[in-house]
Parts: structure tokens; C-alpha cells; sequence
């Protein structure tokens, strides 16, 4: 389902509280909904973070204005969507698995990655990448899945269970996220790298270079996925 990148939207949250709030919220129930009518027989459990927020990475060029993304190498995902993102910053996305990322940065097949501090020091990728510019533009979030048919088998009881168990592993897997942060990025640093925080200026201009990927989602899934983002995060802020 096409339209479950709506949590992936480029810079739709800014913090933790926020994006926990978001997918916690009307969204979760909305996804699941939509993935059982697609006759998908899973059903979303929970959502919780896989390592942090996406930020840039590069080997040798660092980040710190929008022109500098200008035809720069970028490793990406296969979804669409983190493609497009390269792609509206200016850069040249190129999808990698990610068992290839370390020779291809150490190759120079790519100039650098979307990927949290977390995953570059996890895999060692650090030891090529030497700039990291926390532009946090996407909440890294965990879709976790159980069998539709199992589910409707289980008593109440046993569903009970299952949920509680769901909560457990969503509250593990977003306090690993945050408390790994900062050795992650003491580690990069330790190592040589260089962590920039762009102002809030440069952000706004991040931000402003990215929107046309709000379109991009609109023509390929439809406007209401994104009503049902901006009304969950405005929920959230208020």
C-alpha cells in the first residue's frame, strides 16, 4: 500500500513527542484499516522507530546549504518516496541495498546516505563518511505486522495479551532509538566526522526545497492521507 509512506513524508514532524504523537494517533487506526481492506490479511500492531531520524550523510563534501545536495551521489531506499525527496534537493538518488551501502561509499559509487548517526556507526559506514548534517528530515518509524487470519482466531484474552505485548515492544524499540543517539554520535566524532546542526534559517530552506514532494504524494495517492497527516500533527502541536 502505496499510501503507507505517508509517515514518511519529508520534515511532516520535527521531535520525538511529536512523531510518537502523530503515529499513535487517528494514523495508526487509518493504516490498518487501509491495509485490511487492501486484502492484505496483515494487520498493523504497532509503530515504532527502527534508529532515529534520517539525517545527510557524505564521504567528503559536507552539507550546509540546499545547492550543495546539487547532483551529489545520494544512497536511498527503494521507496519511492525517499527517492523523490533526493531527487526535489537536487541530488542524484541511487538506490542501494543496504548489504552493499559499505563498498559503495568506500567506491565512490555513491557520495553519501540518508541513514541515521545510529545505522552509520552500527555498520561502521563512518569509517568512510566524514560529515553528517542534522537536517532530521524523517522520523525513522517501524511498521510491525501480525497475521489477520491469527488474529481473528485468538479470544479476547489472548488479543489482550497480544496488544500488551505489542505496547511493550514499541516503548523498547523507541527508547533504544533515543538513548543510542548521542554514543552514536560521540562515536562519529571520536572517529574524525564532522556533526553540523543547520540554523533555523538553512532548515526553513530544507524544508521549502522539499514541498513539492507534498504534490508528488497527492498525484500518486490521493489528498486524504495528507489531511489526515496535517490535522494529526496540528492535534499534536496544540
Amino acid at each position: 500500500l502505496g499510501a503507507a509512506q505517508v509517515h514518511d513524508l519529508t520534515y511532516a514532524v520535527n521531535s520525538d513527542a511529536i512523531a510518537e504523537c502523530v503515529l499513535d494517533g487517528p494514523m495508526l487506526a487509518k493504516l490498518r484499516t487501509a491495509m485490511l481492506d487492501a486484502d492484505t490479511n496483515v494487520r498493523l500492531a504497532t509503530i515504532s522507530n527502527t534508529g532515529g531520524w534520517r539525517d545527510i550523510a557524505t564521504v567528503s563534501k559536507p552539507v550546509r546549504e540546499v545547492a550543495d545536495l546539487q547532483g551529489l551521489k545520494l544512497r536511498t531506499v527503494t521507496a519511492p518516496i525517499q527517492q523523490q525527496l533526493v531527487a526535489e534537493l537536487g541530488g542524484s538518488a541511487t538506490p542501494i541495498a543496504w548489504s552493499e551501502l559499505y563498498s559503495a561509499l568506500a567506491t565512490r559509487v555513491v557520495e553519501g546516505t540518508k541513514n541515521s548517526v545510529q545505522d552509520i556507526v552500527g555498520m561502521k559506514f563512518h569509517e568512510h563518511i566524514k560529515h553528517l548534517t542534522r537536517d532530521g528530515h524523517a522520523y525513522m518509524a517501524a511498521l510491525w505486522w501480525y497475521s489477520e487470519p491469527l488474529w481473528q482466531k485468538q479470544s479476547p484474552e489472548m488479543r489482550d495479551i497480544l496488544s500488551e505485548a505489542f505496547a511493550a515492544l514499541q516503548k523498547a524499540a523507541r527508547d533504544s532509538a533515543k538513548q543510542g543517539e548521542a554514543q552514536a554520535i560521540a562515536d562519529f566524532k571520536a572517529s574524525g566526522g564532522s556533526v553540523y546542526n543547520l540554523s533555523e534559517a538553512q532548515k526553513l530552506s530544507f524544508e521549502e526545497a522539499a514541498k513539492p514532494i507534498r504534490a508528488w504524494f497527492e498525484d500518486r495517492y490521493g489528498r486524504p492521507w495528507l489531511d489526515i497527516l496535517d490535522a494529526s500533527v496540528k492535534a499534536c502541536h496544540s
